[in-house]
């Protein structure tokens, strides 16, 4: 039969807490990175809602400066 000491039963104690301890923070920062993911997701959205609308006023102003140009040389 197995016979084990206390030093034995401590060391395998540190080991399993570190596996634990390293499968916790790891999921931990999988969630953190998952989050940051859609949060920049959700921001590169916004932003190209507000350059299409950017761009959107920027070619109204130029065909308003092509019209009044073509106004003037009338």
């Amino acid at each position: 039969m197995f016979r084990f000491t206390i030093r034995d039963v401590l060391w395998l104690t540190v080991v399993v807490a570190l596996a634990v301890g390293w499968f916790v923070e790891h999921r931990a920062t999988e969630r953190r990175f998952a989050a940051q993911e859609a949060k920049l997701a959700a921001q590169g959205a916004a932003h190209k809602r507000e350059m299409a609308a950017l761009n959107t006023a920027l070619k109204s102003g130029l065909n308003s400066v092509r019209n009044e140009v073509r106004r003037i040389k009338r």
